[in-house]
């Protein structure tokens, strides 16, 4: 097996945010459109809100088959990017998000931190990087 068994064992990179009001919010992961290390449609990533439990969640859509030349893959290539989203709940004020790459072939490229239901406008790469105190 080539996947770390524990979420906590996978490196991990922490991302420190703050949100103007508590509630649910999307974590868009922008990464490299990397197949699978083996013909099983899974590369795992694990994400984690202020140090809580370790949601472990599969980058490769549904009905993805490495090598059977689909449209996904196709559109990966081309814009060399994979985009998964995950639902977060988050506090008003300072956040802690930790993103673990739980399986090998997990590149990330970029994230993007939005209310629920309002997505930024679509662009490659998402909108452009804010930091803050």
């Amino acid at each position: 097996d080539v996947t770390f068994k524990k979420a906590g064992d996978a490196p991990t990179l922490t991302y420190q945010v703050n949100v103007p009001k508590a509630g649910k919010y999307t974590l868009r992961l922008m990464t490299n459109p990397s197949n699978p290390p083996t013909r099983t449609p899974e590369i795992w990533f694990g994400v984690a809100v202020n140090n809580g439990k370790t949601k472990k969640v599969n980058m490769i859509p549904e009905g993805f088959a490495v090598g059977d030349n689909q449209l996904i893959w196709k559109q990966g290539v081309l814009d060399n990017l994979r985009t998964t989203e995950v639902d977060l709940d988050l506090s008003e004020g300072k956040n802690t998000i930790g993103i673990s790459a739980i399986s090998p072939n997990f590149v990330l490229t970029k994230i993007v931190l939005f209310e629920k239901g309002k997505a930024p406008a679509d662009s490659y790469l998402g909108p452009k990087e804010t930091y803050g105190s």
